[in-house]
This record gives structure tokens, sequence and C-alpha cells, in this order.
């Protein structure tokens, strides 16, 4: 594979995956093989949208709680 793809194609990935979760798919998760900075990135991808599931399920959870009072 040229130098370029090799960079390129994981920024695509990336990009894709930013946009799949700003429509709400918050199962989107990139794949992060290697050690350098977009393999790094890609990891931090993915621990960002776990947060952010966790996130939702305990505000869900604490608007559930509220509304039974």
């Amino acid at each position: 594979m040229p130098t370029a793809r090799r960079i390129t194609k994981p920024i695509d990935e990336l990009v894709q995956a930013n946009r799949r979760l700003a429509e709400g798919d918050m199962a989107v998760r990139v794949h992060t093989p290697g050690r350098g900075e977009l393999a790094m990135l890609g990891r931090s991808f993915n621990s960002m949208v776990d947060t952010l599931e966790r996130t939702q399920r305990e505000l869900l959870h604490k608007e559930k709680l509220a509304s039974m009072g």
C-alpha cells in the first residue's frame, strides 16, 4: 500500500465514524491497529464514544428517576 494511502485511509475512516456519531450512532468504533499517532487518535475516538455512551445512559437513568418523583 502506498504511503499516502496508509495515512489517508485511517483518516477517512475516522471522518466517516465522526459523521456516524454525529447522526447518533453510538455503536460506531474505529479499527486501531498499530502504535502510531493515527492509532492513538482512533483509540481516543473510541474512548470518547464510550464516555458519551455511558454519560447518555446515566442521564437517561437520572431523568427516569426524576420523573418517578
